[in-house]
């Protein structure tokens, strides 16, 4: 997929250049977040082509009949008798009994080709010649459907398929990269006021021992200075850049 604005789609997303080009993104829609193609995007990708196989095998896999996808709620619908007998031997669709995946539609534009294995590749296969068949090139989930004909008009029909295709991809690859931006900003965010509250609780249990180095306090001075200090953290920054004969001053 080129997400630089020229529309061709490969219907996966998986090279180094399709999340650098992602973090590039980022870089003028998140500016200073930090994120990165490496680890943060190819990382979060991943977690999410897990989670949207486990999904996908459910509602369009070989062998699984009873599961439904609700569009409003967006999430699995089954019986418990299907969820349970599902469950012997899925264990990893657990979390998803009860849990919504609001972007398996964007996803499946993404990685809807690589599950494209199952009961839909039988159906290409055991059709007859004779009938139209939805081409390869010309979709890549149960979503984007589309038939093939041969001919003028009809191979014009086919390109406007794979331009419409390659613009729902690009969308999708943008959304959703934009989703990942926002959820790893606010991670990093918190990640960094953790640091930042570690490094000021260090800091704060130094102040009396840096505090005791001075000559010419008493106890009194030094306990009234420690808390002062320590209940601002503008203060307590300073207080450790300062040269220590300075700090006696």
């Amino acid at each position: 997929m080129d997400i630089r604005g020229r529309q061709q789609a490969h219907r996966r997303f998986t090279s180094a250049g399709h999340f650098t080009a992602v973090e590039e993104l980022l870089v003028v829609s998140l500016p200073g977040s930090g994120i990165k193609a490496k680890p943060h995007i190819e990382s979060r990708m991943r977690t999410l082509k897990t989670h949207f196989s486990i999904l996908y095998d459910m509602i369009a896999g070989r062998g699984t009949s009873g599961f439904g996808w609700d569009n409003d709620r967006k999430c699995i619908t089954a019986e418990n008798s299907v969820w349970e007998e599902y469950l012997k031997s899925h264990l990893d669709a657990e979390p998803f009994r009860y849990k919504s995946f609001p972007f398996y539609e964007e996803l499946s534009i993404i990685f809807g080709k690589d599950r494209a294995t199952g009961k839909e590749a039988l159906d290409k296969q055991e059709a007859p010649n004779n009938e139209n068949v939805v081409d390869d090139d010309a979709t890549s989930t149960s979503f984007v459907q589309a038939n093939v004909f041969e001919g003028g008009e009809e191979s014009s029909k086919l390109k406007n398929i794979k331009l419409d295709t390659g613009s729902q991809l690009s969308k999708a690859i943008k959304e959703s990269s934009m989703l990942l931006g926002v959820e790893i900003g606010k991670a990093t965010d918190r990640l960094s006021r953790a640091l930042e509250d570690t490094e000021a609780i260090e800091k704060r249990l130094k102040i009396n021992e840096a505090l005791t180095s001075l000559s010419g306090l008493t106890m009194f001075e030094r306990h009234k200075s420690t808390r002062k200090i320590g209940c601002d953290r503008e203060t307590l920054d300073i207080f450790f850049t300062i040269p220590e004969e300075e700090k006696e001053v």
